[in-house]
């Protein structure tokens, strides 16, 4: 007689039900992302609660093709195509379209909305990340929550950034008038008010590193501390950052060094083939 034994590594197994055909899926940060077919909303189901209730659900700006959760900052960042075009977004403070009617921001890298609202993180932002070239993968790195970008024969990564009111030297004056116009919308709006906490932050990115690729055209990468990985078609390439401050004789001390800012620079490099050979180089 045979016994039949279901045997799984997983130590339990849930089943999300949602009301579309689902496209793409991701998780992160207790959740999961489902962006439905046709690809031009997305899903956030909570993984913590049972039953996997529905968090909140946004519409796009184009078809998802790819889209990636960082647990660092809370963000989703997709790739999307409108129009034949190709776009790189993130989207940050998706929770609070848990809320109706709640407000979405739209700004480009590098430019911070202003106002009350932002600080207070009552709604969405997307930032549009333009780039040279036609993004392929994206990945976001676990433990600093910066994002690496393969485009077609290169390699961009921005580093996470967190602006404050301090740093960014707002008039306590304006700020005090803003406060008071955002804490009687948030009043009607949300039925509960907040006090301005000057500790809050909004996420931006700031382009750090650009790697030129010119015989290698990336499927995937992957992202961890210094460390970044690049899938091709058949090999996987391997290299560590790392800042420094070092130069040669005839080099000129460039702004940064002048300025006391670190310089990265690619430390190791390692190409492992498909066939299971490789070599090291050491730049």
């Amino acid at each position: 007689m045979v016994h039949v034994y279901n045997c799984h590594p997983f130590a339990s197994q849930q089943i999300v039900q949602v009301e579309q055909e689902p496209g793409l899926v991701c998780s992160g940060g207790g959740a999961l992302f489902v962006v439905t077919t046709g690809g031009c909303k997305v899903e956030a189901y909570n993984l913590e609660k049972e039953g996997c209730p529905l968090i909140c659900r946004f519409a796009t700006m184009g078809t998802v093709r790819r889209i990636r959760h960082s647990t660092i900052g809370d963000y989703l960042v997709t790739i999307e195509e409108k129009n034949s075009a190709t776009y790189l977004r993130v989207y940050t403070n998706w929770r609070f379209q848990a809320e109706e009617k709640a407000r979405v921001g739209v700004r480009l890298l590098g430019h911070l909305l202003r106002g009350a609202s932002v600080w207070g993180g009552v709604q969405m932002e997307i930032i549009e990340i333009p780039l040279s070239e036609h993004p392929v993968a994206v990945a976001c790195c676990s433990v600093k929550g910066d994002l690496l970008v393969g485009c077609e024969n290169t390699l961009v990564l921005f580093t996470l950034r967190r602006h404050t009111q301090q740093n960014l030297k707002e008039n306590q004056q304006e700020l005090q008038s803003s406060w008071s116009k955002a804490e009687q919308s948030c009043s009607q709006s949300r039925g509960r008010t907040f006090s301005p906490n000057l500790e809050l932050s909004v996420l931006d990115f700031e382009r750090s590193v650009i790697l030129h690729l010119s015989k290698i055209n990336p499927k995937e990468v992957a992202l961890c501390g210094s460390y970044v990985a690049i899938q091709a078609e058949l090999e996987v390439l391997v290299l560590k950052l790392e800042a420094t401050t070092e130069r040669t004789a005839t080099e000129e001390p460039s702004e940064s060094l002048k300025c006391g800012k670190n310089t990265p620079y690619i430390n190791n490099l390692l190409l492992l083939l498909g066939t299971g050979g490789g070599f090291m180089y050491r730049l």
